[in-house]
């Protein structure tokens, strides 16, 4: 009976970012609780809208999306929805690429990749603890802040 009340507004939410999600795909059990879902789709025009950062959205996908409703004690205990690998494939915006320094070679090592690099250390700085962000706000809030501070010195790379 709770089901009913729950399953549309979990879907209403997951429903927003993942690609050709059914009703059915939700099923859960009453007492058990959990959901999973595999080799998901993103909705990148979504995801580019909601998080507003200087990149542009050329792929997405979750290779595991786990949903554990605690039914018995939903009043007091939090829904928790857990991401298992997610892969995006992004491409700064024209414009973006004003402040960074390109470099004449090919991007065949990820030491000459600028943006894997400049990716990765975003990342670990916003995750940097063990992080989580209970809003998306939130973490466009630190994505932004990151990408503001990101230093000269992993822009600019030196041969010796």
């Amino acid at each position: 009976m709770l089901e009913s009340y729950v399953t549309p507004l979990l879907m209403s939410y997951v429903n927003k970012y993942i690609k050709n999600l059914k009703p059915s795909d939700l099923q859960l059990s009453l007492w058990g609780g959990d959901v999973v879902l595999s080799k998901l789709d993103l909705k990148l025009d979504v995801l580019e809208q909601e998080l507003k950062l200087p990149f542009t959205f050329m792929s997405g996908h979750i290779h595991e999306l786990r949903i554990h409703v605690p039914w018995t004690k939903l009043g007091s205990e939090p829904v928790v929805i857990t991401i298992n690998t997610m892969e995006c494939i992004l491409k700064l915006r024209d414009g973006a690429q004003n402040n960074l320094a390109l470099l004449g070679h090919p991007a065949c090592s990820p030491a000459l990749n600028l943006v894997e690099n400049i990716l990765g250390w975003i990342a670990r700085i916003v995750y940097k603890n063990g992080s989580h962000f209970q809003t998306v706000d939130a973490l466009r809030e630190a994505i932004l802040t990151t990408w503001s501070n990101v230093p000269t010195s992993l822009s600019k790379f030196s041969f010796q």
